[in-house]
């Protein structure tokens, strides 16, 4: 029950981590929803933040209109073990999770809500990029969007029943980044029986994060988990190029890599054959601005494709399944 003596429908879990300004912003989203301020609780997990986000959550608990619980870790365990604090906290039969980069619409939590029926245990909301943000759609940029069950269920906008979520045991905390754990939590809940629904009316605005060659490179080690997810999920492999590739352009950066190493070792007119795969490998890329700039970027994408291929390499050996 809420202070006011109302039963609460639903609990928003939120993990975060140095972002205090995004969390503050999505927080006052959250109190202009249509849902009744007092029928739903907001739970907020800092996970080992080191910015102003405790000061913040502590003045945000003092104002609240509603129901609100602010919980930290010490240190960071990551998203999958922040989520988990957070739903064993809630009172909701409802969990709703966002992200402190999204912003939900008025009538987000209402018509989510709405879209329960029985049997149903995973609701899916739309996701859409912030309109006309800067760098929306360029090469080393970052945003979500999701405007259909597509199988992936990220938590930026998802709904899950609590009494799934326990029976499963919520999320796999072996998905240290966050990247994987949402999509497995998903599908264990529906082998265990429940069905999903996708509702189109529950938006979220997703951030659009600018570009940024050096933080996409050093973001990509996350990206590996998705190899601990095909291990646990082989029927995923669909989401990828060929079953085994985590997307086409690792194939040309094999297959450069081994005309390189036939040139070397003294078969130099393989080399001729490197412009053939790298203009097939950008022919459905756009490049905007100066020979310069075109040219950098280029050099740029062609060494995030080595980069990526080095990191899935190492995580298929350390998962023992192959997926580069």
């Amino acid at each position: 029950m809420s202070p006011g003596g109302k039963p609460i429908r639903a609990s928003v879990v939120v993990a975060t981590r140095d972002r205090a300004p995004l969390v503050e912003r999505l927080l006052e989203a959250l109190e202009q929803q249509t849902v009744a301020r007092q029928e739903f609780e907001v739970v907020v997990v800092d996970d080992g933040s080191k910015d102003a986000t405790r000061e913040m959550l502590a003045r945000v608990d003092r104002q609240a209109d509603g129901p609100f619980q602010a919980l930290r870790c010490a240190e960071s365990k990551g998203p999958a073990a922040a989520r988990n604090l957070g739903v064993r906290s809630a009172r909701g039969s409802i969990v709703a999770f966002t992200d402190d980069d999204c912003v939900p619409e008025r009538r987000w939590l209402e018509e989510a809500l709405g879209a329960f029926a029985d049997g149903v245990g995973v609701v899916q909301g739309t996701t859409r990029a912030q309109s006309g943000a800067a760098g929306y759609g360029v090469p080393f940029s970052r945003t979500m969007e999701v405007g259909e069950e597509d199988g992936h269920y990220p938590t930026c906008n998802i709904f899950y029943r609590r009494e799934a979520l326990e029976r499963v045991g919520g999320f796999d905390e072996s998905f240290r980044f966050a990247c994987g754990e949402d999509t497995d939590l998903a599908w264990r809940v529906k082998a265990a029986g429940y069905a999903s629904r996708f509702c189109r009316e529950a938006v979220v605005i997703h951030d659009v994060r600018p570009p940024s060659f050096g933080l996409f490179l050093r973001e990509r080690r996350r990206f590996a988990d998705q190899i601990l997810l095909v291990k646990r999920h082989p029927h995923l492999r669909r989401f990828y190029y060929r079953r085994y590739f985590y997307q086409r352009s690792h194939v040309h950066a094999i297959a450069a890599l081994g005309l390189m190493g036939v040139a070397a070792v003294g078969f130099w007119p393989a080399a001729g054959l490197l412009p053939v795969v790298w203009l097939d490998r950008f022919r459905h890329t756009r490049f905007a601005g100066a020979w310069r700039r075109r040219a950098l970027l280029a050099g740029e994408l062609l060494l995030a494709d080595f980069w990526e291929l080095f990191v899935f390499c190492y995580a298929s050996l350390r998962y023992r399944a192959l997926l580069i």
